[in-house]
């Protein structure tokens, strides 16, 4: 600690006071050597306290900075506690609020009403649809068809760390196959998968994905052009289920169905102010306009017309997919419009994919499996101004 205008040092004979650093810069007398700790310790201890005090009296002299004085005697008189008042002592009461909205939101708490310990991405743990049986699909026998892998989390993260460690632009690459029989074993999976698991991984990065100006393939994205599991916080000054679903009554048709109002208002989660958290599995730009996609292992049934384009749909609507990717295209929206210059959304905001990878099967059509929707700048402004009145003034 450095004084600014006093430092007291009290100092004496005390004890190992003589291999100290005071007592070299007070009374060593001579240059430092080789056993100057040694030397300055025998000279030191010669020392009575009254040749102590005159050595320090001569470096007052000098310097005219350094004042030596005694330590002060002790005072005779003793403190004692105050003579007691007959007063009971009492703790203050708070009678203040403390308000329990202010916290981390997520998707997964506003769909389930529940703050978890800690927001993950998304693996599709959820299904509304019956559990598995047992059997084939989890021991297959021979060349297995990838609608049957085997559901779950565990699934969907082996499938979704395939999509995120492969490169696009080499979908026929014997790279592909060893990162898919590296996952498989690492998840634990039979590996007779293999074969079905590679050539639906081909199947999604060269399925045609619709878009404003024209389709185009995951093929075509490059690694530079792509950033996976893409995390974000954005601020929330206001969030309940009635108020969302004001927003979406109001600026979310004709796109939207009139039953995801409905479904939203009727989420059991306490009102939100703090932040909200998320992870996109999929941020790409694609000739000039930026996308976010997720992938969806969720099993919807054994037949092509299980991923046919309105059951795609039901199945948005049904597991509240329609609201992740609305808290997820603002993220992005509010993004691009701060980093990106001369950001518009007619522009440069491409859309939302959500690839339900066991419908993308060579004998479906073309359209089967995949979500394609673009929403409007009109309710994502809606979304910017209800989420945050301080970002309220800023231009779509």
């Amino acid at each position: 600690t450095r004084a600014r205008n006093r430092c007291y040092i009290a100092w004496g004979a005390v004890n190992k006071a003589e291999t100290s650093a005071p007592a070299y810069l007070l009374h060593s007398g001579g240059p430092a050597g080789e056993n100057a700790v040694e030397a300055c310790a025998a000279a030191f201890s010669g020392l009575s306290d009254g040749e102590i005090r005159s050595r320090l009296e001569d470096l007052s002299a000098q310097c005219g900075s350094v004042q030596v004085t005694s330590v002060p005697e002790p005072e005779s008189a003793l403190w004692r506690p105050p003579a007691a008042t007959g007063l009971t002592p009492d703790c203050r009461r708070f009678s203040g609020r403390i308000s329990g909205d202010r916290r981390m939101a997520s998707f997964t708490s506003l769909l389930h009403g529940s703050t978890p310990a800690a927001e993950m991405p998304d693996r599709d743990p959820v299904s509304t649809l019956p559990p598995q049986k047992t059997g084939a699909a989890s021991q297959p026998q021979g060349v297995a068809d990838f609608i049957d892998f085997p559901r779950g989390a565990r699934a969907g993260s082996c499938l979704h760390e395939i999509f995120e460690e492969i490169d696009f632009n080499r979908g026929d690459a014997p790279s592909l196959e060893a990162a898919v029989a590296m996952k498989l074993r690492q998840y634990g999976f039979d590996p007779a998968w293999q074969a079905a698991t590679a050539a639906m991984v081909r199947r999604v990065l060269d399925a045609p994905l619709p878009a404003p100006r024209a389709s185009f393939s995951l093929s075509e994205i490059g690694a530079e052009c792509r950033v996976t599991e893409l995390e974000f916080f954005y601020p929330v000054e206001r969030l309940s289920a009635p108020g969302l679903q004001e927003v979406f009554r109001e600026h979310g048709r004709p796109a939207l169905p009139k039953a995801f109002a409905d479904q939203v208002g009727r989420l059991g989660f306490a009102p939100v102010q703090g932040m909200m958290r998320g992870f996109i599995d999929l941020v790409f730009r694609h000739e000039g306009r930026y996308y976010l996609l997720d992938w969806k292992s969720n099993y919807l049934g054994g037949q092509a017309e299980d991923y046919r384009p309105q059951a795609v749909r039901e199945a948005m609507l049904r597991e509240g997919y329609l609201l992740q990717y609305h808290l997820y295209a603002l993220a992005l929206h509010r993004h691009l419009r701060t980093r990106l210059p001369g950001y518009r959304h007619e522009e440069h905001f491409g859309g939302v994919f959500y690839l339900f990878l066991r419908g993308i099967a060579p004998r479906n059509p073309e359209d089967h499996g995949i979500y394609f929707d673009r929403p409007s700048i009109d309710l994502l402004a809606a979304l910017d101004r209800y989420f945050s009145k301080a970002e309220a003034r800023h231009a779509p």
